[in-house]
């Protein structure tokens, strides 16, 4: 291992290390899962990120880069109590091709968003059982999720946004719309 500028140079191996000790020292699946259960309305949960000092890695080659990048577990989830339904529901952020597909597959041919897809299809990629984390929706509950209450379905969207990375321009684009 060399050292430069305070920056450490690693092996991949070092790397998985480090990377496998934070996650065995990191909450158990069963104790996360309670976490997640019991996390508090607005909270965000992220693996791997909670008040701990950030261990940098400095790898040396772009394909070791490239594999620890691909490894780190890194789409935040909340939950979102929903009152109307008496229920929690955790909201996972969207991964990148996801996301694409549900901009691309709301909107309008004048490039507005259309709401009565961009909220179902943001629920329905993004929402999940608090506890067994499997996905409520599917793509036929479209025409269902669009029955129930607009506030509800923006809030779980709006969330759904914004751990997503849609900046607040694109999230005011999509309720002004």
């Amino acid at each position: 291992m060399t050292q430069e500028n305070n920056a450490k140079i690693i092996s991949s191996d070092e790397a998985n290390a480090v990377l496998d000790s934070s996650l065995s020292n990191d909450i158990e699946m069963d104790e996360d899962v309670a976490r997640v259960a019991a996390a508090n309305v607005g909270e965000t949960v992220v693996p791997l990120t909670e008040a701990k000092a950030i261990n940098w890695i400095n790898l040396p080659t772009a394909t070791e880069l490239r594999q620890h990048i691909f490894n780190v577990p890194d789409i935040k989830e909340e939950i979102v109590e929903v009152e109307e339904w008496r229920v929690k529901i955790l909201v996972r952020g969207m991964n990148g091709e996801q996301r694409g597909d549900v901009l691309t597959g709301a909107m309008n041919a004048d490039g507005t968003p259309n709401l009565k897809l961009m909220y179902p299809k943001m629920c329905i990629a993004c929402c999940y059982h608090p506890v067994t984390k499997e996905k409520i929706w599917n793509a036929a509950d479209v025409e269902e999720i669009n029955k129930k209450a607009g506030g509800v379905l923006e809030r779980l969207a709006m969330t759904a946004a914004r751990l997503s990375g849609i900046d607040q321009t694109q999230a005011d684009a999509i309720r002004k719309n």
